[in-house]
């Protein structure tokens, strides 16, 4: 498999990604491995990745060694993917696979794990290209396009603008004011920030990803709410939060994001035991996870999230049910719940039961780890 190999691969993910309404594809097994099916294409089209293609680097024996464990990890995903998917298809026209090669659900651990050994030794060859004197270090970096790092590094002085379009993981430790300056172009953003401190990503105008991570200390958890103050801008495609500790009432903020496709809420995003979206909506908004959040109480309507294809909810354990309103999505094709009450798993069934009704057998619900009656009596009286 040459890069054209891997550009047919990306090709074939984006039909299963997309369905594209093609009947062979458009099974419940296929759609629940459709995040699988991204993240592949993601780091199929990294762009760090993509460098190991270009003309300049042909030649140099440590870039071809990584282009061929590259490529050879790729034509690994490709044989499990094609594998998955005959699978699939052979089940659903009633028979039963023959060969234990064929598995039921997508299994892709080994191809993460070679592609991340890739992007690792990548990552350190392009820093030892760019170990030089004070003299020359900053003319050699400004036209550098994508950082990425495995854990979270502060950003050394850099008195020149630079073109970088993506930068994973750095510490804001001195806010964002200086951070432009230097990245005016950031257009992928993974970040740790601080409790307490005002973090203007408006500024950054042609940022469409951005991961934020806030750092906090016992003292902040016990104290309540944080004082974080947040914005970012309209050009945001992907956002994910992490311990910003920010009131529901707070969403209205994300709520006005008019090309918002992707939310993501980890632990601490948002702290309170109501979410109500009074009747605003999400009106780009496709995929929308809740993780680890004391959400109790979830008041929505199916206009708040016109265009919502999947909902997954993981292990939010005080949450009482899914609101039913939002089964009322036409664009609704998954729910997965994980880890929650049984309670949530009972709603998302109902939800399915009334689309059924109405002749919709779109909706797809996946649901694990249902955490027993007892458990939550038990929690209750602690």
């Amino acid at each position: 498999m040459a890069y054209a190999g891997v550009q047919m691969l990306m090709e074939k993910l984006k039909q299963l990604i997309n369905r594209n309404h093609i009947p062979s594809i458009n099974y419940p097994s296929i759609i629940y491995e459709r995040p699988q099916f991204q993240h592949l294409y993601d780091e199929l089209d990294n762009p760090m990745i993509q460098t190991l293609f270009i003309d300049q680097h042909q030649g140099l024996e440590r870039v071809n060694d990584l282009k061929k464990r590259f490529i050879y990890a790729a034509e690994e995903a490709q044989y499990i993917v094609d594998l998955f998917v005959s699978g699939v298809h052979i089940r659903n026209m009633g028979h039963f696979p023959t060969s234990e090669d064929f598995k039921s659900s997508l299994n892709l651990d080994h191809v993460w794990s070679s592609f991340e050994s890739v992007k690792v030794e990548l990552m350190s060859m392009n820093i030892d290209n760019i170990k030089m004197d004070s003299s020359r270090r900053t003319p050699d970096l400004v036209n550098l396009r994508h950082l990425r790092i495995l854990r979270p590094f502060f950003l050394p002085s850099i008195e020149n603008p630079m073109n970088l379009q993506t930068i994973s993981s750095v510490e804001l430790s001195d806010g964002l004011d200086k951070f432009q300056k230097c990245f005016p172009y950031i257009k992928e953003l993974k970040c740790e920030t601080y409790e307490d401190e005002e973090y203007d990503f408006k500024s950054l105008t042609y940022l469409e990803k951005l991961d934020v991570s806030v750092k906090s200390t016992m003292h902040d958890v016990l104290k309540g709410y944080g004082k974080n103050q947040i914005t970012f801008p309209a050009t945001l495609k992907t956002l994910t939060l992490k311990g910003c500790r920010l009131p529901w009432s707070d969403m209205s903020i994300i709520q006005s994001l008019p090309n918002l496709q992707v939310l993501e809420l980890q632990a601490m995003a948002f702290e309170g035991s109501c979410w109500n979206t009074d009747g605003q909506e999400f009106p780009q908004l496709k995929f929308l996870r809740l993780w680890g959040l004391d959400i109790k109480h979830w008041e929505a309507y199916g206009t708040s999230f016109p265009c919502l294809r999947q909902l997954e909810i993981i292990y939010c354990a005080d949450l009482e049910e899914i609101p039913l309103e939002i089964g009322e999505i036409p664009t609704f094709e998954l729910i997965q719940i994980t880890g929650c009450r049984h309670t949530v798993g009972d709603s998302v069934r109902r939800i399915q039961e009334e689309q059924n009704d109405f002749g919709n057998y779109d909706l797809k619900i996946h649901i694990s780890e249902e955490l027993p009656a007892s458990l939550i009596e038990r929690l209750k009286n602690q």
